[in-house]
């Protein structure tokens, strides 16, 4: 039924110019119409916001932080990447050192080791897009998001692809096929109406009202994602979580691998500051309580900080030149 009304649409160019014009405006005022119906539609199914008050003093669960980010915001964002390279970190399966004012990562290549394909995925745009297949050091990293925008950009994006795919099992929301494919219909209506309004009316600013909202539109699908019911209940307890690592509790009777464990489930929660401070506090108590670990270590020191900002900053500015600057090295290294 939409192929035949899509042919109908199309078989208006060949109609006389006084005609298709009429019928182009009165497309527009519907495609309008329609629009508004389709914003509100999604607005009205969308999950109502998951609020509580509650307090939690466990992790809900022992899933990766990768994971939890991206549940808890419902997409995969440049924090999914960066959990990740401290994750393995935190599992010894790469190593953070500092040589002449630089700092590399090194895969410690662990024998027999089981890693998640996200996890695997992590190291090969790290080690061998980026570095020596040995080794990386920040300065690489930069370079690669920077001067080899086009080519990382399809890795990362590759990457981000591959990580959703692998959160799938996870059954975290409920699938919205039927709503991508109402919107595939959408966005061809609005692209041959938009062509319409061009051609037959000659209204450039129609044309770009059209393009623009719908791409806006195909925005809000792409982030629409409702919780499975059966798993409301514990993002709720993740939220509970939250609340305990910002509320004012004493961390020092956990263990270090809880504490490593709970520092990126806090950075991953937007929490990370709140432990940093507390894990401060730990230190000027006890100027000996990270010495087994690393990434606590330069979370108190703030190299953690430091190499966030960095890799977030490389991975916008890579982002922005591939796709605004229309990057030419994609298929490259």
């Amino acid at each position: 039924m939409r192929v035949i009304f899509i042919i109908l649409m199309l078989l208006i160019a060949m109609l006389e110019s006084n005609i298709r014009a009429d019928i182009t405006i009165a497309l527009t005022i519907l495609w309008l119409l329609y629009t508004i119906y389709i914003y509100i539609k999604l607005l009205k199914e969308k999950d109502k916001k998951i609020i509580s008050k509650n307090t939690l003093n466990n992790a809900p669960s022992d899933s990766s932080a990768s994971h939890i980010r991206y549940f808890y915001k419902k997409m995969t964002d440049n924090k999914v990447f960066i959990s990740i390279i401290f994750d393995l970190l935190r599992k010894k399966s790469i190593s953070l050192v500092r040589q002449n004012g630089e700092y590399y990562f090194i895969d410690n290549k662990v024998i027999d080791e089981v890693l998640a394909k996200s996890e695997e995925n992590t190291k090969k745009l790290l080690f061998t897009e980026m570095g020596n297949k040995e080794n990386t050091s920040l300065l690489k990293i930069n370079n690669a998001f920077r001067k080899n925008s086009g080519y990382i950009y399809n890795e990362y994006k590759s990457f981000k692809n591959s990580f959703e795919y692998e959160c799938t099992k996870e059954k975290y929301f409920i699938s919205n096929k039927k709503v991508i494919d109402n919107t595939m219909f959408y966005f061809i209506l609005s692209m041959i109406i938009a062509i319409y309004d061009l051609l037959f009316l000659g209204k450039l600013i129609y044309f770009l009202s059209i393009f623009f909202i719908t791409c806006f539109i195909i925005r809000v699908v792409n982030n629409f994602k409702n919780i499975e019911n059966n798993k409301k209940s514990e993002y709720k307890s993740w939220l509970e979580f939250k609340n305990y690592i910002d509320s004012d509790i004493d961390i020092s009777n956990l263990d270090v691998e809880t504490l490593e464990s709970y520092s990126l489930y806090a950075y991953v929660l937007d929490s990370y500051d709140n432990f940093k401070r507390k894990l401060n506090n730990m230190y000027m108590k006890d100027n000996n309580c990270f010495n087994n670990s690393i990434l606590l270590s330069i979370m108190n020191a703030g190299v953690f900080d430091y190499l966030v900002k960095e890799i977030n900053k490389d991975i916008k500015i890579c982002e922005f030149k591939s796709i605004v600057l229309f990057a030419r090295n994609k298929g490259r290294r």
